[in-house]
């Protein structure tokens, strides 16, 4: 007795669907954004079910002769695809609204879905090269090739969904992550107060020796200079926190004050090297590493003491 056939069924394999582990937990405590990422793989998913039929219904659909053309069903199949995508677009913009952060999330969401770039999920799957058969190879290459896409694009934009925000950050978020940009701010200066010792106050005169002494008014006016950009950098580093006037002004003073506390004041008090030779050369930069580390530490700790007295006056709760 012979075997019926299964009925050819073309559809996407579900493997790029899997529900991720971090998805699959309860919801009593779930943060917002996971919970968003969660209805955007259902959405994402009802998607490639529609695509799916996409594929048996319109591309795969018989002439009025009896015979499948891909090739002539190619421009209705397309068309529904792009229903399809727009409809998915809405949905997630519906699901991340609660999203504050970044602004532009359900933007850059819907350009990766239906925008005009060659790397949307739109453009990818309007690429797939047209099918010849349903049994052929470049038929299977068709599903993997929107596999792949949808696949990709889902998990770009449940990753994208997981690392937003549901709430705006406090000030205190905001300063400390000042405070991070700062650190960066001292390194570069810490890489230029180097290059200075090197350049300048170990600079060879025309008799091709090292004369500290008659460098080191050179060698401070260019450290100030250099202080001066740390201390605009800061400054403009700072500008995005509220009410921050006299925090900038504060720190700027730690910076490039005239009082004997500043990191101006303390390293020009630093005592000149006795010699250009390598021991005295290091203790000098040990102890100007050492005022620059100070520095860094009093101007991180302003910065978070202000956001912390600040934090109730508007400015979020730590």
């Amino acid at each position: 007795m012979l075997r019926r056939g299964r009925a050819f069924q073309p559809r996407l394999a579900d493997s790029s669907l899997e529900e991720r582990v971090v998805l699959s937990m309860g919801t009593a405590t779930l943060p917002a954004q996971v919970l968003d990422a969660r209805l955007v793989q259902q959405a994402v998913a009802k998607f490639t079910q529609s695509y799916n039929q996409d594929i048996r219904t319109i591309l795969l659909k018989a002439g009025t002769d009896g015979k499948v053309d891909p090739a002539a069903n190619r421009d209705a199949f397309d068309t529904q695809v792009h229903q399809d995508l727009t409809t998915l677009d809405a949905a997630i913009a519906g699901d991340i609204k609660n999203l504050v952060s970044p602004a532009d999330l359900a933007t850059t969401i819907h350009n990766e879905l239906v925008g005009t770039d060659a790397n949307s999920l739109e453009s990818r799957l309007d690429a797939l090269a047209t099918p010849t058969g349903t049994r052929s190879p470049s038929f299977r290459q068709f599903l993997f090739g929107a596999q792949f896409a949808i696949g990709s694009t889902d998990g770009q934009v449940i990753r994208q969904v997981l690392s937003a925000r549901a709430t705006p950050p406090t000030l205190l978020d905001m300063a400390r992550q000042d405070v991070k940009q700062i650190q960066q701010a001292y390194l570069a200066f810490t890489q230029s107060y180097l290059k200075d010792v090197r350049t300048i106050l170990l600079a060879k005169g025309a008799d091709g020796t090292i004369n500290l002494a008659a460098n080191r008014p050179n060698f401070d006016a260019q450290v100030a200079r250099d202080l001066t950009t740390l201390g605009d950098k800061v400054g403009t580093i700072l500008g995005n926190l509220p009410s921050d006037s006299s925090l900038v002004a504060s720190v700027r003073a730690a910076i490039v004050g005239s009082d004997p506390s500043s990191l101006q004041s303390k390293l020009a008090a630093i005592a000149t090297p006795t010699s250009a030779r390598v021991l005295p050369v290091l203790l000098f930069q040990i102890e100007s590493g050492s005022a620059i580390a100070h520095s860094y530490v009093g101007v991180a700790q302003q910065v978070l003491a202000f956001a912390s007295s600040n934090s109730g006056n508007g400015g979020g709760t730590m």
